[in-house]
This record gives structure tokens, sequence and C-alpha cells, in this order.
């Protein structure tokens, strides 16, 4: 399958859990993103148009894609101002390489305006570089804020701690217990970017860490190695094989904002804020991510956690430079 073929943007939703009623008992289904990716698009036309017409299968497109996992007929497609059920999902060859979604227009249906561009994809970035993105808040239920929306079958959140959640705050992180969730193990690099949407933060005086990835195999002052902070206490990030520190405390400490950290520093609501000095290196490394306060790693006797709230997460293996940061911070910020 040649790249220059999947020359169009397409949409692939799923029905939100719970189906929500209408007045009348109906069905109401609210549909939500699972997926934006390239595609070639190909009405199908005389004889297999035909062949399709004996065979009873209701099939008037092809989508042809990337292989992406977990895709099922019970979602649906949309393409230039149209939506389309998937009548059936092909592996071909069963190579996970190319997948071809056989495909019906859902007539009638009016369209008001295109579907908007999920934030996670702002600023013209690649679904292929997102590793993860977590949206609790908006999101169905707490079950499906755990879901990993570019790639439902990889990486989702698991609650070993679990935090609160409502469908308006997101995440819970209370500043009195040891609540986390984590995912992975996943191999990261000094290429990669993580951004934060955070509200209702309470920073104390000692731990103040919103998230961090913990790996023993790397030189650490403690066993967090990608500790993204807002207090004036120094953290660490490893860009050349050292630690350096990164202070904020000059900075207000807002009670809602995005934040994002990447090899040139720490960006609080799209403005680097804080540019990390030196030259970076390269190093590569695999470790567990942590969402929330983690006292099962740190094995402190005084903890202190971090009160703050996570209606969204983002994890990419670029280093944005600042334009892109500005445009996913704008779009985290209006989820």
């Amino acid at each position: 399958m040649r790249a220059g073929m999947l020359n169009k943007r397409i949409t692939i939703q799923q029905k939100a859990t719970p189906v929500v009623q209408d007045e009348f008992g109906e069905e109401d289904p609210v549909w939500e993103t699972v997926a934006t990716v390239w595609a070639s698009a190909e009405p199908l036309r005389g004889q297999e148009y035909l062949e399709a017409m004996r065979l009873e299968a209701d099939i008037d497109i092809r989508f042809r894609i990337r292989y992406y996992a977990g895709l099922t007929p019970a979602m649906r497609v949309y393409y230039d101002g149209r939506y389309f059920n998937i009548i059936s999902v092909i592996d071909v060859y069963e190579h996970h390489v190319e997948m071809q979604l056989m495909c019906k227009e859902q007539l009638g249906v009016f369209v008001a305006a295109a579907v908007a561009t999920p934030w996670y994809l702002a600023g013209g970035v690649e679904l292929a570089h997102n590793v993860v993105a977590f949206q609790p808040r908006k999101a169905a239920t707490y079950a499906a804020g755990l879901i990993n929306l570019t790639h439902p079958t990889l990486y989702p959140a698991v609650d070993v701690a679990a935090p609160g959640w409502d469908g308006e705050s997101g995440w819970i992180f209370p500043s009195t217990r040891n609540k986390y969730l984590q995912f992975g193990p996943i191999t990261y690099t000094d290429q990669m970017t993580a951004y934060i949407r955070f509200s209702g933060l309470v920073v104390p005086d000692y731990d103040n860490s919103l998230f961090g990835v913990t790996n023993r195999s790397l030189p650490a002052v403690n066993d967090w190695n990608f500790d993204l902070s807002l207090g004036s206490d120094p953290d660490y990030f490893p860009v050349v094989g050292d630690w350096y520190e990164y202070l904020l405390s000059g900075i207000a400490h807002p009670d809602f904002g995005v934040l994002a950290l990447n090899k040139n520093g720490v960006y609080l609501n799209g403005r680097l804020v804080n540019p990390f000095s030196g030259v970076p290196t390269a190093f590569t490394t695999t470790g567990i991510w942590c969402i929330g306060a983690n006292n099962d790693i740190f094995n402190d006797a005084i903890v202190k956690f971090t009160q703050f709230n996570c209606q969204a997460f983002g994890l990419f293996d670029q280093p944005h430079d600042d334009a892109t940061v500005r445009a996913i911070s704008l779009a985290m910020a209006n989820i």
C-alpha cells in the first residue's frame, strides 16, 4: 500500500456508553472519536458494485487505511461531511498492515459542521506521533476516561490507586491520599513532549508532582525521572544523561491551566516559562508512567500530596516546537 494513496482524512467514531435515550425511550446515541487517520476513499462502481448487490452486501464505498487494532462494524466513519456505517472490517491477508473498511452511507443524517479536530491532533500533529491521549473530562463514564483515545487497545490507564472522577473535573486527586494511575511500560526518549490539563491545584511544600515516570536503570535522585511540577522545589529532567533542575518559583500557581514539558523546557498555557539550559544528548529507556501522587514508589515517611484535577493528558514522541505547543495547549483548554 503506497503512502500516496492515503490522501483523505477520515474520523472513526464509536457509540459512547451508556447510550442515551430520548423522551420516547428510543436510543439516541452519542458518538465519540476513536481515531482520525489517513485513508483512500473508493466508491464501488461497475462490477464491484453489482457483486456487492448480488451478495446482498449493502456496501457502496471502501476506505483503505493502515492497520488499526480494535475497529469493529459497530463503529462508523465521518468523511467529507457525511457519515458511513461500517459493514465489515477486513485485515488484508491478515498481515496487520492494511485494513479495508467496507461501508454504506448513512443517508438522511444532517451534518451541521465538520467534526472538530481532536485536541491531540491540533497544530497539524499526525496521529502516528501520539503515544497516549486520555480525556477523563466529558468522558461518558470513569472507565471510558481510562481508554487511550488514539490507540484504544494500547496503554490504557490502570487505576492502581483509583482517584475520584466526575464528568466535569475529570480525575480528582486529593491532598491527603496516595492516588494515582499508571500506564506502560513505554519506551521513551529525550524527543518526547507531555501535556496535562489541570484544575483545582493546591501545591504543598513537599511533593508537588502531577505526573512522572519510573525507571531504576538511570541515575536519579529518586525513582521519578520525568517529573513535572509547579512548586518552588527543584525537580529534575534527564536531557544529557545527568539531571537538570528547573524552578517555577517565580510563577504564580494557577488554579486552571495546561502544562507541557519537553527538552526545550516547561510551558504554561502555551508559553515557554522555564527553558532548559545545556545541549541535550539522546537517551532511550523504558518506564512505567504515573499520573498523580505515587508514594508506593517514593516510599517516603512524610508525604504531602498535590491536590489537583486532571481533565486530559497527552504524550507524543516528538519535541514539539513553540507553535505546536500553543496549538495543543489551546485545544486542551477548550475541552
